[in-house]
């Protein structure tokens, strides 16, 4: 009897040995399973970003942390929880997340809008939300617009007012919004619609914000061009100025200083004009053209080709001074002006020059001209149009191979070729050129190389009577 009482005693102690080694460890367990299953509960309702653990004092209490995308996000997270009957407390020690760098990018081509990037609150994406549907109809992508925390002041205000307002008229338009930067690009219909715009974005910065802007006017004229052609009688311009206005000014001065002689039925208006292009052409170039023999003007951009021809070379120094005020105002300029006391001297200065950079390209074994070549001969038939009384002998010439009788037909029959061009694409009349044919008579460089035999292959322009 006292043995089973004393094993009764030990199985007993050694029950509550166990319950008390056992039952820390099992309270321990209970919260951290209910914080498990509370993790996962938020997970599965996509709130990846909120954590939770056991809180210390109570079994059935969870601390909630992690960073909230923002403020809304932040009391779902926790509304959530206390609506789990498990859970008797909730103590919320999230954070809300704020953006940085803060940014938006609105894209318009005219017919569709995108948003993507923040704003403040889904209060606010719903007020963005809805005006864009009241302005742009339903033909906007909008799933990439967010609410977040750290938006710059005035940020919703601006993108209400401002942004969606101007954009709206425009063909197309795109706009970065990071931090208090703005980089608004757009195109519009006129020049003076783009001056309207950048006027309606200056409460940007009025807002502490940089702005820049890139707008393209869609009149606006490129490459900018004038032609303006002199023959010492009647003047001719085709091309460019800027306004209606600028035109009538320059007309009236044309027929004050060269008479009705003129033909300005070319000279058009639109947008695009370079920097002092009407004042160099008023102040400097027609002052300049009036007391040439001839002339002619190329103007693209800020880049300025005058030829022309005066009587002596100390007018032909002095027109040269007189169009420095180009250079000044950035602008490329190429002159070239033949006196006629040197008319000669010049024109072959410029003949080898054109010929040495390139070569007039014949079919092989033929004297069929490439296409290719129809640029400097162009150049040529330039040249020679300005050594006017001159006569140019244009010789062909040939390597070695071959038939030494069918060299000299070869180089005569290319000779004859490009006199042919010059006479009925470039102007040249036809008494002021001779040619002829001097095979492989007169090399350059030694045959025996394909690099001197392609050197001896060639035209010559030589210009009589220096």
């Amino acid at each position: 009897m006292q043995r089973a009482w004393v094993i009764q005693f030990a199985g007993l102690a050694a029950i509550l040995l166990l319950l008390a080694f056992a039952l820390p460890r099992y309270a321990q367990m209970v919260p951290e399973k209910i914080a498990d299953h509370v993790q996962h509960h938020l997970h599965e309702k996509g709130m990846t970003w909120a954590g939770v653990r056991p809180a210390p004092g109570h079994s059935r209490s969870v601390l909630l942390n992690g960073s909230a995308p923002d403020a809304e996000a932040q009391q779902a997270a926790v509304n959530d929880l206390r609506s789990l009957w498990y859970i008797q407390q909730v103590q919320d020690t999230t954070t809300p997340k704020i953006i940085e760098p803060y940014t938006l990018h609105i894209q318009w081509d005219g017919d569709k809008l995108a948003l993507d990037g923040y704003v403040s609150s889904a209060e606010d994406k719903a007020e963005i939300a809805e005006q864009i549907r009241s302005e742009f109809g339903n033909n906007a992508d909008l799933e990439k617009l967010q609410a977040g925390l750290g938006a710059p002041e005035y940020w919703e205000t601006l993108i209400h007012t401002v942004l969606l307002k101007e954009i709206k008229p425009l063909p197309s338009a795109s706009v970065r919004m990071v931090g208090h930067t703005i980089n608004f690009a757009g195109k519009v219909a006129t020049t003076q619609k783009a001056e309207a715009l950048s006027k309606a974005l200056r409460p940007i910065e009025e807002k502490d914000y940089h702005l820049a802007v890139n707008i393209i006017p869609l009149d606006i004229i490129e490459p900018y061009t004038l032609h303006i052609q002199w023959d010492g009688d009647k003047l001719a311009l085709d091309g460019y100025v800027s306004n209606a206005d600028t035109k009538a000014k320059l007309v009236e001065q044309i027929k004050s200083a060269f008479g009705d002689n003129a033909h300005l039925e070319k000279l058009q208006t639109g947008s695009g004009t370079p920097k002092h292009w009407e004042t160099l052409i008023s102040t400097v170039l027609l002052e300049a053209i009036k007391p040439l023999q001839s002339a002619s003007v190329r103007m693209v951009d800020q880049t300025l080709s005058f030829a022309g021809k005066t009587d002596t070379t100390r007018q032909a120094k002095a027109l040269e001074k007189a169009l420095q005020p180009f250079a000044a105002k950035g602008y490329a300029t190429s002159v070239n002006v033949i006196a006629l006391d040197n008319a000669a001297v010049v024109c072959q200065r410029e003949f080898n020059r054109l010929l040495t950079q390139e070569t007039i390209v014949f079919s092989t074994g033929g004297a069929g001209i490439h296409q290719e070549s129809n640029a400097l001969l162009q150049e040529l038939a330039d040249a020679a149009i300005f050594c006017a009384g001159t006569t140019i002998l244009i010789s062909g010439h040939t390597d070695d191979v071959g038939n030494e009788e069918d060299n000299f037909k070869l180089s005569e029959q290319r000779a004859k070729a490009v006199k042919g061009w010059l006479f009925r694409q470039g102007g040249v009349p036809l008494e002021r050129m001779k040619t002829s044919g001097k095979g492989a008579s007169e090399p350059l460089a030694d045959n025996d190389t394909e690099a001197g035999r392609a050197k001896n292959r060639r035209i010559e322009f030589v210009v009589e009577g220096i």
